[in-house]
């Protein structure tokens, strides 16, 4: 998925991770590095908390996770 802002154009991609880390966090990615990092809770305050899914299927146990969002674009480059 390709964002516009502007002049300038990113491309947001989100993972989620079982949390071996407690919040949320979006990092900007510059030629492949992380950059910068941020807690997601910063501009969403409701990502402060852990997210929780209950087991569906054939999985036995509820799991936790967390979001991970790495943003970029030829602009942070």
């Amino acid at each position: 998925m390709l964002q516009n802002s502007g002049s300038h154009a990113f491309r947001p991609c989100g993972s989620l991770y079982s949390p071996r880390e407690k919040t949320s966090k979006v990092s900007l990615v510059a030629h492949r590095r992380e950059v910068t990092v941020n807690s997601l809770h910063n501009y969403i305050p409701e990502f402060i908390d852990e997210f929780y899914q209950k087991a569906m299927g054939k999985e036995k146990t509820d799991r936790n996770f967390i979001i991970k969002v790495y943003v970029s674009g030829e602009y942070l480059d």
